[in-house]
């Protein structure tokens, strides 16, 4: 994956976090992952698995339009 689409999802999940303002425990908890993994996945250093991607989905009720 290139670092635009890195970036550009990180910075996406970053923001939809703040919108719903949610800390990042709160998004760790609700997805059983670490804070450590929200925290890497905002930052660009990881990107979040396909599991975790659905989860994200459906916390921030994101849709196809």
């Amino acid at each position: 994956m290139n670092n635009l689409k890195k970036r550009m999802i990180s910075e996406n999940l970053c923001l939809l976090r703040k919108q719903y303002q949610y800390i990042l425990e709160e998004v760790a908890e609700r997805l059983d992952v670490i804070r450590q993994a929200i925290s890497k996945w905002e930052m660009g250093e990881i990107i979040p698995t396909l599991l975790n991607t659905l989860l994200l989905v459906d916390l921030y009720d994101v849709t196809n339009q």
